[in-house]
């Protein structure tokens, strides 16, 4: 399982491939897969904008 949030960004020609290492659930009950440097910075970015914060999350 990869990262959906960082498997978007392409670089060099070739697609980000981190693992995930949290599921985030979101209050409209949606999934996306985080890898931990993505996960920080959700995280960092949840401080300014609540609507960021998750309905929960959970190591995998």
């Amino acid at each position: 399982m990869n990262c959906q949030s960082c498997s978007s960004i392409i670089m060099n020609g070739e697609r980000r491939t981190r693992p995930a290492v949290a599921r985030w659930t979101h209050w409209h009950d949606n999934t996306t897969l985080l890898c931990q440097s993505c996960l920080d910075a959700w995280f960092d970015n949840a401080d300014d904008d609540e609507s960021l914060e998750p309905k929960t999350w959970r190591w995998l």
